[in-house]
């Protein structure tokens, strides 16, 4: 993986491209059951010929089928395109506008009316289709938006669960999850992280995840230059330092690198963590890029490093929308199939388009998605059959959830917030815990 070897055509051609894949799981989602219909034709043996392919051609054309953006119609179409501002500004009742792509609409913008909408939320980068009339050409007016395109889930089925549930005598597999920094700003001391081994060492869990800044790039000894190492040395001591004081555990260990990381590159998205040399036990060290996939006896986790939640509140346009605030952002990433679905990036924030299908789902949706953030302390979102997200404060380790889930699809399934610095996943898949398949 290069970086800052981008090119405009390159950007270009990843961000059309996100656009009509996108436009092709929404066309399949909100398809009419022309198969169903074809299907009842087929099975009804008194039609004619003719009278079935009559049939068979009324379905098929009532198959989702997109128009240009930004093209003048006196009727209702349905488009498909990136949620953007004016200019790149904020967004506004009075400036949201969408990008069509370059096959179909040829690139073209289109400024989008949403006042005839009782409710609506868009956010810059947003893929979505809507249907309305753009009888001027100067903009469309909001009719309906359509559903989003969910990814299917990777759990195991029901049956398979609960039959290994009550089967399995051993313990659930135990997981604890830790975000840096993990040292206080004015002092290298690592207090948090001491604390954190220390509660490993009583708690036993079978994967510790850490995800980075492991040495921060705010930090005030790395801003002043009075580190006494390189980056790389200071965070190669760190590391073997916890690998170390977990080996008579056999805790496997994932390190999930940061953009704030000092000795690292800060683009999205980024490489497994490179040393400079081996680290121990390497055959208990699993290294992850940022975001990353991984299933964990059978449980699929997204990770994501970057605080993509704060984010989408800083730029999102909410009208009239009641709920959770936060369940809806964070259901975001699940309709959008993406770790990072806002464009253009955040202040601060670095995105390599070039490697763009990196941040996205890799044709599942995580069964748990962990990402951290400054939103709020900490908290656990269920997000109904699409996924549950776990978020904890950055900058801290001192506070963590725990989810028990006893069987898939039940409708008790237990979510609970403790201070214990634990997560646990009271759902043991197969006889055998099976760690490390990165998808």
């Amino acid at each position: 993986m290069r970086y800052m070897f981008e090119d405009i055509e390159e950007k270009r051609e990843s961000l059309n491209a996100l656009i009509e894949n996108m436009g092709k799981l929404i066309a399949a989602a909100n398809k009419p059951n022309a198969e169903e219909k074809v299907a009842k034709v087929e099975e009804e043996e008194s039609k004619t010929a003719s009278e079935e392919k009559k049939d068979e051609d009324e379905a098929t054309e009532q198959a989702l089928v997109y128009s240009p953006v930004g093209v003048p119609n006196q009727s209702s179409v349905v488009v498909c395109g990136r949620i953007a501002g004016e200019g790149g500004a904020k967004l506004t009742v009075n400036g949201i506008y969408l990008c069509g792509d370059r096959v179909l609409s040829n690139g073209a913008i289109t400024k989008l009316r949403a006042g005839q909408l009782k409710s609506y939320s868009f956010f810059p980068g947003q893929l979505m289709a809507l249907k309305g009339i753009n009888s001027s050409g100067t903009g469309m007016v909001v009719e309906e938006l359509l559903k989003p395109a969910i990814l299917p889930k990777s759990s195991l089925l029901p049956d398979t669960v609960t039959r290994v549930n009550y089967g399995l005598n051993g313990d659930p597999l135990s997981i604890l999850v830790a975000v840096g920094p993990f040292t206080a700003g004015i002092n290298l001391a690592y207090a948090p992280l001491n604390e954190l081994l220390s509660q490993a060492q009583l708690l036993k869990p079978d994967v510790l995840i850490l995800m980075g800044p492991f040495l921060d790039v705010n930090h005030m000894d790395v801003k002043t230059g009075k580190m006494q190492q390189s980056f790389q040395e200071f965070v190669h001591s760190l590391l073997r330092d916890i690998i170390e004081r977990t080996h008579e555990l056999g805790t496997k260990i994932l390190i999930v690198p940061s953009c704030d990381d000092a000795q690292w590159e800060n683009a999205l998205p980024q490489r497994p963590a490179e040393f400079l040399y081996e680290l121990p036990d390497s055959d208990r060290v699993m290294r992850l890029s940022n975001p990353a996939t991984v299933r964990i006896n059978d449980v699929t986790f997204g990770l994501a490093n970057n605080d993509v939640i704060l984010q989408l509140g800083k730029v999102e346009l909410a009208v009239n929308k009641e709920g959770d605030r936060l369940k809806r952002l964070a259901s975001y990433l699940v309709k959008q199939q993406s770790y990072y679905p806002i464009f253009p990036p955040a202040d601060g924030d670095s995105v390599e388009y070039g490697h763009l299908d990196r941040l996205l789902f890799p044709g599942v949706t995580p069964d748990i998605l962990i990402t951290p953030s400054k939103f709020l302390k900490y908290f656990a979102i269920n997000l109904g059959n699409d996924a549950l997200l776990g978020v904890t404060h950055h900058g801290s380790t001192s506070e963590e959830f725990e989810i028990e889930q006893r069987h898939c699809g039940d409708k008790n399934a237990k979510t609970t917030l403790s201070r214990s610095l634990s997560l646990s996943i009271y759902l043991s898949l197969s006889p055998e815990k099976k760690i490390g398949d990165v998808i």
